[in-house]
């Protein structure tokens, strides 16, 4: 196949192009997934201002 001899090359090249095949499928399926989490990470910073303001208002009383 394409002129190499060695099996093992040919298996080589076969599992790194499956590889990259699998990596592009990964990445299309889950292209938009993190947009969820990143806003309930903005939720709990939010919360965590929210919860400073409040100590910092009390000692400042």
């Amino acid at each position: 196949m394409l002129g190499i001899e060695d099996t093992a090359v040919t298996v080589a090249i076969i599992l790194s192009i499956l590889s990259a095949l699998t990596g592009v499928t990964y990445g299309i399926m889950h292209w938009n997934a993190d947009i969820h989490t990143e806003g309930q990470d903005l939720t709990l910073e939010e919360q965590w201002e929210k919860e400073e303001k409040k100590d910092i208002d009390s000692l400042l009383e």
